[in-house]
């Protein structure tokens, strides 16, 4: 009782001197006064910068132990900008502390109640599955079970944390800007190598055609996966452009269409040129508005392919150019080898990541091993027949929430209009397992969490703080 009561003081002490004008300029004053001291104090100490860093940190932490969708918008804009590469080690801390927050703001509200969906419970015993045939591999890439623990953690995050249709759109508007600042690193590293000399390195014979090969990628180490990496968010984008939402929503999902899809065409990565295509195409089935919808994107799309070098209609015909560049055949090979591989060690499979380890042995056109590319059988030639079963049901498990009522973009309902956007992620995700080895890549997981929580989301949102 005396606790309550001193802090019941503390409290009327505080409010009587910021009710007082006078004091609390004084009060200000003192404070900026305090703050300049501290700065000057770092200043003069040559350790300015460390301090701050320090400081910049000690607030953000209390942010995010504050509002813990901060944590998870952190996390959406990394992952679709790549800022790690700047600042390493980052993202799994403030992933941590996102669901400490969310777990002690929880058991000191009283409210306990976890989002368990079927999804959640499926994938569990696919990791685990996938960690125990560690059991039988002959050897194994140690890195593997840390990424299957961390997808985890981002799916419970992003399960958690994501209450009401505000903070979808916060976490939507992060993302959004990681993109951005994707397409701007892209047509950075496209810049740097018209102007500092690297072009020039390009063999004269062939001078013209390599450069309409060229693919960019900005601080991605692979175009492929920044294409990926782009298209889910693209996706979305454009149902709540058509979506009644905020203002501030609509203008980042307008800026995510342009950027991304300039990111998209300078990777040249087939599968995202592929699905965004499949995507826009699906989503202008749904549209009312298709004509002027359809031709907007076919004037972006022309705008695009104009501006950069890269040849992207010849990139997606090398899919059936024999065996060059990772062809349908090429890939037909490694699927099959694999298959092989499945086979002779049923029902248990070779063990986590040990298709790139043995299938050499069954594609004598192989110098070195390779995944199928193809998630797949990558999942059934490593972990077995039990392993693909979970698989499936994984993808079995959320059908439910991306079947929409209606196929029409309703600029009224943002819900069905969010449905209809995962409905066409859903089959973009599936599509890419089939021509990609991107099992335990998180951003995929994260986007699967995204469809379980929708409609529990959107259709009786809560009023809760961010």
């Amino acid at each position: 009782m005396s606790d309550i009561l001193h802090l019941t003081k503390v409290k009327h002490i505080l409010s009587t001197i910021t009710q007082s004008p006078r004091r609390s300029v004084l009060l200000g004053l003192i404070v900026t006064s305090a703050v300049f001291l501290f700065v000057y104090v770092a200043f003069m100490s040559g350790r300015l910068l460390i301090i701050l860093a320090a400081f910049g940190g000690l607030v953000g932490c209390m942010a995010i132990f504050s509002h813990p969708i901060l944590g998870i918008a952190w996390i959406a804009f990394t992952s679709s900008s790549n800022v790690s590469v700047y600042l390493p080690h980052t993202t799994t801390p403030i992933l941590m502390l996102t669901l400490f927050a969310l777990f002690i703001k929880r058991i000191f509200s009283g409210d306990t109640a976890l989002r368990i969906p079927g999804f959640f419970l499926w994938m569990l015993l696919l990791f685990a599955w996938e960690i125990a045939s560690i059991v039988w591999a002959p050897g194994y890439d140690h890195a593997l079970p840390g990424v299957l623990l961390r997808n985890i953690a981002l799916v419970c995050a992003f399960l958690w944390v994501i209450q009401t249709p505000k903070q979808f759109y916060i976490v939507m508007i992060a993302a959004f800007l990681g993109v951005m600042v994707s397409s701007i690193q892209t047509v950075q590293s496209m810049y740097d190598f018209f102007t500092t000399g690297a072009i020039e390195n390009v063999a004269s014979s062939s001078r013209n055609f390599a450069i309409t090969r060229l693919r960019f990628s900005g601080t991605w180490d692979d175009p492929n996966i920044l294409g990926l990496s782009m298209l889910p968010f693209v996706l979305l984008a454009f149902v709540l452009l058509r979506s009644k939402v905020f203002p501030a929503v609509r203008i980042a999902s307008f800026l995510c269409i342009i950027f991304g899809s300039i990111a998209i065409a300078l990777s040249l990565s087939r599968g995202a040129l592929l699905f965004y295509i499949v995507g826009f195409s699906l989503f202008l089935w749904g549209e009312k508005k298709r004509l002027l919808v359809f031709s907007v994107l076919f004037l972006l799309l022309l705008i695009v392919t104009a501006i950069i070098p890269s040849d992207v209609f010849s990139r997606v015909g090398t899919l059936f150019s024999g065996t060059k560049d990772s062809s349908v055949l090429a890939r037909s090979q490694l699927a099959i080898g694999s298959l092989n591989m499945a086979i002779e060690h049923l029902p248990f499979g070779v063990g986590l990541g040990n298709v790139i380890t043995y299938s050499a042995d069954y594609n004598p056109t192989l110098i070195q091993g390779i995944v199928a590319h193809n998630a797949f059988i990558d999942i059934l030639a490593e972990t077995g027949i039990i392993g693909i079963f979970l698989l499936f049901a994984v993808f079995a498990s959320i059908i439910r929430e991306v079947i929409p009522k209606r196929w029409r973009i309703d600029p009224s309902n943002v819900n069905q209009n969010l449905t209809i956007g995962f409905a066409v992620l859903y089959i973009c995700i599936i599509g890419t397992f089939l021509i990609g080895s991107y099992l335990n890549y998180s951003l995929f997981w994260i986007m699967m969490a995204l469809m379980c929580i929708r409609n529990d989301v959107f259709s009786a949102p809560k009023e809760v703080h961010i």
